[in-house]
């Protein structure tokens, strides 16, 4: 926070110069050719003497030579009247009256030092003089020092000063008039003792700083209309900057830049104090300061970029005023306070112990950014008006997200894709206040809503609406009295919203998905069921490659079912096992069978988890009893067919604030076949399979949605799968096959009923109804088929990929 300024004490000041009342020193003889000059004559000064005064002498240009002092013969050193031309090299003094005094016009260069000693008693006051004293229209460049007892440069309206060394006044730096233009240059200090650092006294004052300004009042003071840029520092023991200095009541076209890596610092005051209606402030640098860091009247435009850090509100503005943040503030009460009309947009970070943001009626309100409150106190305060946000509204403090206070505006509304959160995500002022807010507020949540106290919203009188595109509110909705208005819409994800009552209208027209009953919004995720659906086609097809797999070139003369090594219906045991990661889930199956005469039997166990949707994870098992059987066709061909049934589970689980978790038992019964041809004589073969499954989904509540339950449904998937295979045989008779296919899964599940108290409705799951996949693997089996196993890659239309593993043996 701001720093205390360093600065000569006045006692010792004084102590080391003449009091009035002493004595005048003798006459001192003249140090300049000519002494006495005229109108437009060329002096040169040198040596040690006195300077002479003339002020009726007009157009003189005089040079001090370097190791020449000047000083005042008990008067000024220099005075005249108009056009001065002064170049100093060496030392000017006065021990009673400015050092060099001129009327309009003047120009003065300075290499080496000048310096007003003067101090007088005036009605009791101790009081000084300037070491530079010029009229309108002067040009100073100042490369040395120049220290005044009063201002160390004063000069009229229309001048220009151009400062590279250091420039002091006990009272002020310097002080000028109107239009007046200064730059302190990079290396360049203008400082003030008692006073301000720089003053413009007047409108139109343009004030570029490369160095460093500081005043024990303020660091830089100007009028209306002025122009300041600021890539140094600027300090001032109350405001740095303050633009009070003069108001002609006419609208302010002040503008203020603190460019990159500059520094304001107001130290007891504001960083920047800027009066009248009107003008700009832009701060890419760091502004400190120990009350606001920037306070502003009426239609002024703040645009912040860099850091505000304030004991006090980072930037207070009144009426109709724009404000943008892209930087940093922090405050130790309000991050930004503006009055009516205000437009603040926020795209960068603001951390208070007050309210982030608090406006007045009829704001627009614009947060990309975060707006984070540690103090026990709002993320926004507002009496009406807009408030859009996409990035963090958090009050930690004990108080809201967002609070509305009384208001005669009917409407307010609220937008929300980011997060709102507090003790109550938003709030309005309720009956306990005086006065009571009673007007309307819209809701539109895109994003999250949370309130801490188990209140989300509480929207008090007055005909509110709550649009819902999210459903992460968190926390219960108080709509309060008059006529509330709840709407639904097809983007709300899955998850339960609690009422305190029931709302006039309900608007779940765009949103099939949701129902509402017992004071609960439920919303279920259609792509959730999709799912479902998928995982289901994906275990049928599974279980036909398990199978019913390929009929290898040595089965015997007229082939064999899977993993058998004998003739067709040989009798024997055989296991297989398939294991399979897709898109990132994983699926696995054990079947153990046994062919009889003519005939097999099977018992299978399939296991599929998954992420069905966001954040809805599933986990799918069943188990089948099926009957197998095979028979060979003319020219080698063989038919391999299954039927089953079976029986299983799907057990649901999400977090609480989506669908939470749930069980449901399923029943199936499905067909599949194969028809392999024999290979031929290099060994190419091909396979087709085809399957169908009839799935009962029973019936299921879960936890969340406030207790929605979920209708019986029915389910049909199916496939349909070929190969083109090459089989080639190596040293040791293994058998070694590549293959290449291709697989489309077909699903047709019935819509999804949802209950939840009095209401209902029924959602299509708007799965796909058929996915093609490509396949490309390899096989390797035994020289009499006692084993085999199978590699098999699987990329599908929506660009997801998998490997399906499987292995058996017969025995």
């Amino acid at each position: 926070m701001p720093r205390a300024l360093s600065h000569v004490s006045l006692i010792a000041l004084l102590a080391a110069m003449p009091l009035a009342g002493q004595a005048r020193p003798a006459p001192v003889a003249s140090a300049c050719t000519p002494s006495s000059p005229s109108d437009d004559d060329l002096v040169l000064c040198t040596g040690t003497g006195s300077g002479f005064t003339d002020d009726d002498l007009d157009g003189v240009t005089i040079t001090v030579d370097p190791g020449a002092q000047i000083s005042g013969d008990g008067d000024r050193a220099f005075e005249v009247d108009d056009d001065l031309t002064l170049t100093n090299h060496g030392s000017i003094t006065s021990a009673e009256d400015p050092a060099i005094k001129a009327d309009k016009r003047a120009t003065l260069t300075n290499n080496g030092t000048i310096t007003s000693t003067a101090w007088y008693e005036d009605d009791g006051e101790m009081v000084g003089e300037d070491a530079i004293n010029f009229d309108d229209d002067a040009l100073i460049t100042n490369n040395g020092m120049i220290t005044g007892t009063d201002e160390g440069v004063q000069v009229g309206d229309d001048s220009t000063v151009h400062n590279y060394g250091a420039i002091t006044g006990t009272d002020r730096g310097i002080d000028t008039g109107a239009r007046t233009t200064v730059i302190n240059h990079e290396g360049g200090t203008i400082t003030a003792l008692d006073s301000d650092g720089l003053r413009i006294d007047g409108a139109e004052g343009a004030v570029t700083n490369y160095g460093e300004i500081s005043g024990a009042d303020e660091g830089i003071q100007t009028g209306a209309d002025a122009t300041i840029h600021n890539y140094g520092t600027v300090t001032g023991a109350d405001h740095a900057i303050d633009t009070s200095g003069e108001d002609d009541g006419d609208p302010n076209a002040t503008i203020i830049i603190n460019h990159e890596g500059a520094l304001i610092e107001g130290i007891d005051g504001d960083g920047i104090h800027f009066e009248g209606t009107g003008g700009s402030i832009t701060n890419y640098g760091t502004i400190l300061a120990g009350d606001e860091g920037i306070q502003a009247e009426d239609e002024v435009t703040v645009r912040n970029y860099g850091l505000i850090d304030s004991a006090d509100k980072g930037i207070a503005v009144e009426d109709d005023a724009t404000v943008v943040n892209e930087g940093t503030i922090l405050s130790l009460t309000e991050g930004i306070e503006a009055e009516d009309n205000a437009v603040i947009t926020n795209r960068g970070s603001i951390e208070t112990l007050d309210d982030a943001i608090n406006a007045g009626e009829n704001a627009t309100i614009f947060n990309y950014g975060d707006l984070l409150v540690t103090g026990p106190q709002d993320g926004i305060d507002i009496d009406s008006g807009e408030v859009t946000n996409y990035g963090r509204i958090i009050s930690e403090g004990g108080e809201d997200g967002i609070d509305f206070d009384a208001s005669e505006v009917a409407v307010s509304t609220i937008t929300n894709h980011g997060l709102i959160e507090g003790k109550i995500g938003i709030n309005v002022e309720l009956g306990g206040h005086d006065p009571t807010n009673t007007q309307s507020q819209v809701v539109v949540n895109h994003g999250t809503i949370i309130g801490h106290s188990g209140t989300a919203l509480q929207l008090g009188a007055g005909h509110d609406t709550l649009d819902v595109y999210s459903m992460d509110i968190r926390g219960v909705v108080d709509l309060g009295e008059g006529t509330d208005t709840l709407i639904a819409r097809a983007s709300a994800q899955a998850g339960a919203v609690r009422f305190v009552s029931d709302p006039e209208v309900i608007d779940l027209s765009e949103a099939p998905q949701a129902v509402y009953g017992n004071q609960t919004l439920a919303v279920a995720d259609p792509e959730a069921f999709a799912g479902m659906d998928s995982v289901a086609a994906g275990q049928t097809l599974s279980l036909g490659k398990s199978v019913l797999l390929p009929i290898g070139e040595d089965a015997g003369s007229a082939g064999s079912l899977a993993f058998a090594e004998g003739p067709l219906g040989a009798p024997a045991w055989w296991v297989s096992g398939s294991a399979a990661v897709f898109d990132g889930d994983g699926s696995g199956r054990l079947t153990l069978g046994h062919d009889f005469d003519g005939v097999g039997l099977f018992l299978s166990y399939g296991r599929a988890a998954t992420t069905v949707s966001d954040g809805h994870d599933l986990t799918s098992d069943a188990v089948l009893l099926g009957l197998t059987s095979a028979a060979a066709l003319p020219g080698g061909t063989t038919l391999a067919g299954m039927a089953y049934l079976g029986f299983g589970t799907l057990d649901l689980d999400s977090a609480a604030t989506a669908s939470g978790d749930g069980s449901a038992d399923t029943r199936s019964f499905g067909l599949a076949g194969s028809l392999s041809t024999a290979p031929t004589a290099g060994g190419l073969a091909f396979t087709a399979r085809a399957g169908i499954e009839r799935q009962r989904i029973d019936a299921f509540r879960v936890s969340g949605l406030g207790g929605a339950a979920f209708g019986d449904r029915d389910l049909t998937t199916g496939y349909l799968s070929a190969e083109a295979r090459l089989t080639r045989a190596l040293r040791d008779g293994t058998a070694i096959t590549p293959f290449i296919g291709a697989d489309v899964l077909f699903t047709d599940g019935e819509d999804v009923t949802m209950t939840l108290g009095d209401g209902t409705t029924r959602f299509s799951t708007g799965a796909d109804s058929s996915v093609a996949q490509l396949t490309l693997g390899v096989e390797l089996a035994g020289a009499d088929r006692p084993w085999a196993l199978r590699i098999e890659g699987q990329y599908d239309e929506n660009d997801k990929a998998g490997v399906l593993l499987t292995a058996g043996m017969r025995f």
